[in-house]
């Protein structure tokens, strides 16, 4: 049995990373990642698929436990702001090889997000099923409330 979070966006996804291409920095990680630090730049793809969706992510039995919101389901949906996710995103290179010779055909670099941290935030947050950002009320609202 997985545990697992479905993170969705209010209004729009929850991660919504526009086409980019890659540069230099794309170019060194390749190098770092093959270890090969002459790879040649035409072996690394120059664009980055957008990514645009409301992620499911597994968690532990711990953290299930600890939520107290896996009670009766091993899936929950957690809303959050349109984008909120876009901070977890980073580029992280996919390596293609030739079945025969393990020469690399192509460096691909794909967007991914840190699950370890998204988890880590949204249990300092305090498990929230509703994670997205509240206006504070003015004082003015607050004595309109009132009134009501």
């Amino acid at each position: 049995m997985n545990f697992t979070i479905r993170f969705v966006g209010k209004e729009k996804h929850a991660l919504y990373v526009d086409s980019k291409q890659v540069g230099i920095e794309q170019l060194d990680a390749a190098r770092i990642v093959t270890g090969v630090p002459n790879l040649s730049p035409n072996l690394v793809s120059s664009y980055v698929d957008y990514r645009h969706e409301s992620p499911y992510i597994n968690v532990s039995e711990d953290v299930a436990r600890q939520s107290g919101l896996f009670q009766e389901s091993c899936n929950i949906t957690v809303q959050v702001d349109a984008c909120q996710l876009n901070k977890y995103a980073f580029l992280y290179p996919t390596i293609h090889k030739n079945n025969e010779t393990g020469e690399i055909t192509k460096v691909y670099f794909k967007q991914e997000i840190s699950e370890p941290q998204l988890i880590i935030d949204w249990i300092k947050a305090g498990f929230p099923l509703d994670w997205t950002t509240k206006t504070e009320l003015t004082e003015f609202e607050v004595s309109q409330s009132e009134r009501r």
